[in-house]
């Protein structure tokens, strides 16, 4: 528990300080491009590490002490190439410091802006339902006898990191309301799709649709946050909307589990498509807002 806290404070300042990095470095019209390169670099490493420490167990000269010393190693590396980005970066709370003499912890009881809450719900509402697909759907379908389902989440890893650029591009030419719409129709309807599958095809679809829905709305979601972080307040502000993350994690685990308890695996998915609506309610309200 001590080690995965220590683990949780360095996500957290990788998450919001390279947000902020982003936001300072993506042009402006080309945020949406630029969110799904970020999140599709970041979702490469859900594919490709995994697979790794698998192997690293396995092997003759590994074990776990070795993926740990492999994982402790790449954190350095990253640790490092952050120092030497520091260097080039001028601070904004310095620079802000300077003009208004003000210290830097006053910030902190700051409110953030409304709208960058707008940017952080949605993306709660996105990945709400995402527990259900990486926590329960290998063991919905252990019960329905599907074998081989770990092609399910090569699949489903591949398109995420495919799609993540190419519609973070679209973001940008049809708007953040549309494909944050598109994002929770399909998400709703690989849900939908679970419940209606009996083979491993029929999961592999499920698996490419959700994963699509997911890259083009958190791409949309990071790109509005992008477009509303006061460049003063960047850091702080982009914290509150990486925020969302562990909390949808959290809050969708204890849904779905509850849900599996109370009514089975199957309406639990479809429980959990309708955990979209909400989202899309939001979204059709603030649609000038996210033109």
């Amino acid at each position: 528990m001590l080690a995965n806290c220590c683990r949780g404070v360095g996500w957290a300042s990788v998450n919001s300080g390279g947000y902020a990095l982003l936001a300072q470095c993506a042009p402006a019209a080309r945020r949406g491009e630029a969110s799904g390169y970020y999140s599709g670099a970041q979702g490469s490493a859900t594919i490709i590490l995994p697979a790794l420490a698998l192997w690293l167990i396995d092997a003759p000269f590994g074990g776990y002490s070795v993926v740990f010393g492999v994982s402790m190693t790449i954190a350095l590396i990253g640790g490092a190439i952050g120092v030497g980005l520091k260097n080039g970066i001028r601070s904004s709370a310095t620079i802000r410091q300077r003009r208004t003499g003000a210290p830097w912890w006053r910030e902190i009881i700051t409110l953030p802006e409304k709208d960058i809450l707008l940017a952080s719900g949605l993306l709660f509402a996105l990945h709400v339902t995402l527990p259900a697909v990486a926590g329960f759907l290998v063991l919905y379908a252990r019960q329905i006898g599907i074998e081989n389902f770990g092609w399910y989440y090569v699949v489903s890893g591949a398109t995420s990191l495919i799609a993540r650029p190419l519609l973070g591009w679209a973001s940008d030419k049809t708007g953040r309301g549309a494909a944050i719409a598109a994002g929770f129709v399909l998400q709703a309807l690989a849900l939908c799709v679970v419940v209606s599958a009996s083979t491993l095809a029929g999961m592999l679809i499920s698996g490419m649709l959700y994963m699509t829905g997911s890259a083009i709305g958190t791409a949309a979601t990071l790109a509005l946050a992008l477009e509303h972080a006061n460049p003063e307040r960047r850091g702080q502000v982009i914290a509150t909307y990486s925020m969302a993350y562990p909390l949808s994690a959290g809050a969708g685990a204890l849904l779905a589990g509850a849900a599996i308890q109370l009514a089975g695996y199957f309406w639990m998915f479809l429980f959990a498509a309708a955990l979209n609506i909400p989202g899309l309610l939001v979204t059709w309200k603030n649609w000038s807002s996210l033109k």
